[in-house]
């Protein structure tokens, strides 16, 4: 007798993790850092200050807008965090949708093939 919850073909293999964990990846640094500085910036200084004055964050410790003045820690760290949690939430619905759709194809393959 098989206590597992969950049978064979609903268990998620190494491919799709390693997948996930790739895509996790890329999206965080193609999308999510740069929109992080953006947002730190549109927060802290307004959005004026990125869009038309082109104020950036500097690759300096500590970090410091490119007109001189420090970032804000504690902001920092609240929109890096919020920005992550987004990511993580985004790929892991994406992930999850994915799976959902892929699971109905290969069903409906598998059904014809028989």
């Amino acid at each position: 007798m098989n206590s597992s919850i969950t049978s064979r073909e609903d268990r998620i293999s190494f491919p799709f993790f390693l997948a996930l964990g790739i895509l996790t990846l890329l999206v965080f640094i193609f999308f999510t850092l740069p929109a992080d500085i953006a947002a730190l910036v549109c927060i802290v200084r307004g959005p004026s200050a990125y869009f038309h004055d082109g104020i950036r964050i500097q690759e300096v410790k500590p970090a410091r807008f490119t007109d001189g003045q420090l970032v804000p820690s504690g902001i920092s760290i609240v929109v890096g965090f919020a920005s992550a949690l987004l990511t993580m939430w985004v790929v892991g619905s994406l992930s999850l949708a994915i799976r959902k759709l892929a699971g109905r194809h290969f069903k409906k393959r598998g059904s014809d093939a028989v």
